[in-house]
């Protein structure tokens, strides 16, 4: 596998030495790479084709973010979504551009400008296909900020517009999660290994709990220690937690 990709890299690399006369080709040759996670090779070759006089800029603008993205270089990633947007406002890229800006956002955990951007999306695109992308963006979003209502009002949306979407099928997940936040302490594939970490957490005081739950057709004991409606007060949970040896964190 590895000797391949090195090929498939060179052979990418040699395409555009050559200055091949299509574009597609070296569109191509970028999306090659994104797809095996060669992100550095993606972020390469794109910065090769947008230095030359392209047919396919926008395109290429958008893959070159997505590369940073890859990378975990969001900062970079929003500017040249940015660039996108400025420079091909009508390009079918610019709508997904603005939706990656707001993921980006989103990774960083800054919340509150992540879900200020779908919103912006929903405004400005109000015939888009990717609405229950943006919906569902925002109800993690909503999640996150511990707006409970929100994330009621969203579901709702999803669930009534675009109940045969993708991003409808999270719902399930979504309800299950409830309206809280979750202090969890670990998560185990044997009962005995949770019952025994309950007892070590009530032996410290902490009144804990197991949730059963399936994920991918196989089931994890969840031990957990508390719902909130507050994110703050989860965080301060888990902050007593980490203080006596416990390796907590907040759920959604």
């Amino acid at each position: 596998m590895g000797n391949n990709k090195n090929l498939i890299k060179t052979v990418f690399l040699i395409l555009f030495l050559l200055n091949l006369k299509f574009s597609f080709a070296q569109i191509r040759a970028i999306e090659e790479a994104l797809i095996l996670k060669d992100y550095a090779t993606a972020i390469r070759l794109a910065d090769l084709y947008l230095n030359k006089d392209s047919s396919e800029e926008d395109k290429a603008l958008f893959l070159l973010g997505e590369a940073y993205i890859g990378n975990g270089s969001l900062v970079k990633a929003r500017e040249t979504f940015r660039s996108l947007y400025k420079k091909y406002p009508s390009s079918l890229y610019t709508p997904k551009a603005i939706l990656r800006i707001a993921d980006s956002f989103y990774l960083e955990g800054n919340y509150s400008q992540a879900k200020k951007i779908y919103n912006y999306f929903l405004n400005k695109y109000p015939e888009s296909k990717l609405l229950s992308y943006a919906y569902l963006h925002l109800i993690y979003c909503e999640e996150k900020l511990g707006n409970w209502d929100l994330k009621k009002k969203y579901m709702k949306i999803l669930e009534e517009r675009y109940s045969d979407s993708i991003e409808a099928s999270k719902l399930a997940e979504l309800k299950r999660r409830g309206f809280k936040f979750i202090v969890q302490i670990g998560a185990f594939t044997e009962r005995k290994n949770a019952l025994n970490l309950v007892n070590s957490l009530k032996r410290k005081g902490f009144s804990a709990y197991i949730d059963e739950e399936k994920e991918n057709g196989k089931i994890f004991y969840k031990v957990r220690a508390g719902e909130f409606l507050k994110r703050k007060e989860a965080q301060n949970l888990v902050e007593v937690l980490l203080d006596k040896g416990f390796p907590a964190q907040i759920f959604p």
